[in-house]
């Protein structure tokens, strides 16, 4: 509960105005950064999480952003555990992770194995990292695994 509330606290939106401008040009660099990396493709599932984020408050955003620092600290904890990215308990906190995504976006399994390696090469990894410095590694693995077993990635076929 404590986490929670500190979550609460730490994600308040000070400036509104300034905080959905700086979204706006977040999204343009994270399109330009997809597209560049993944190709073209990538403009319809970009085009509908936009679309699934229209309409959100300020507030919206601060309550997602304590569920996602709560998400990342108990994926930091199951990987402190000493659990592989291929364990169940793996699997069980990835999912929780994989049903965030779903709130925004239907991603193939493809590209959510595609998403996890975002959080060892782009501007996602900070995210992980607050939870744990050795948190972007595993989950990128652990979101593989997951998407290789639970959604069907074909073993070989990557994750792009």
């Amino acid at each position: 509960m404590r986490e929670t509330i500190a979550d609460l606290d730490e994600a308040r939106i000070r400036d509104p105005e300034r905080f959905f401008a700086g979204l706006r040009e977040d999204r343009a660099a994270m399109r330009r950064t997809l597209r560049a990396t993944f190709g073209e493709g990538t403009d319809a599932a970009f085009d509908a999480a936009e679309a699934a984020q229209d309409g959100l408050t300020a507030a919206d955003y601060e309550h997602a952003a304590a569920r996602s620092a709560a998400l990342f600290r108990r994926l930091a904890r199951v990987m402190r555990t000493g659990a592989a990215p291929d364990e169940p308990a793996a699997h069980a906190a990835v999912a929780d992770h994989y049903e965030s995504v779903r709130l925004h976006w239907e991603p193939t399994p493809r590209a959510y194995a595609a998403l996890g390696g975002l959080y060892v090469t782009d501007s996602q990894r900070s995210m992980a990292e607050e939870a744990d410095p050795d948190l972007p590694a595993w989950l990128a693995a652990a979101i593989d695994a997951y998407a290789r077993r639970r959604l069907g990635l074909a073993e070989g076929e990557a994750g792009t």
